[in-house]
Parts: structure tokens; sequence; C-alpha cells
């Protein structure tokens, strides 16, 4: 699961560059809406990639209230 959040990130971030670079086909609203949709197609994978890091992070926790074991 964290490789491909992992790569997704990465590759969202080569397509928003390349349509940051090349809004000529677009109108003016679109230019600008484009990169901050594509923004959050990055940013909220490495979100998820950030609290995967933790390994208890999405694990229900046992009884006593403690993070169960991996």
């Amino acid at each position: 699961m964290r490789t491909a959040l992992t790569a997704y990130p990465v590759s969202s971030v080569a397509h928003l560059l390349f349509h940051a670079s090349h809004p000529e086909p677009l109108s003016a609203a679109s230019a600008a809406g484009f990169p901050a949709l594509l923004g959050t197609a990055v940013l909220l994978p490495a979100a998820l990639v950030w609290l995967a890091a933790d390994g208890t992070v999405f694990r229900e926790p046992d009884p006593a209230g403690r993070p169960s074991a991996p």
C-alpha cells in the first residue's frame, strides 16, 4: 500500500508540472483551476503516505484503547 501511495503522488507531480507549463489551450479560468485540482491529487495521497508511515494509524484499537500490534 505504501508503494502505491508513494508512486501515485510522484506521477501526479509530473502530471501537474506538465499541465502547469502548458496552459495555452485552456481558458484563463481553466488554466487557474486545473493546476489547483491536480494539486489536490498530489496533496491527498501525500497525506495518506504520511499517515501510513505510522503503522498504527489505520488499525483498530484494542479494547483497552491502545493501538493493536502489527
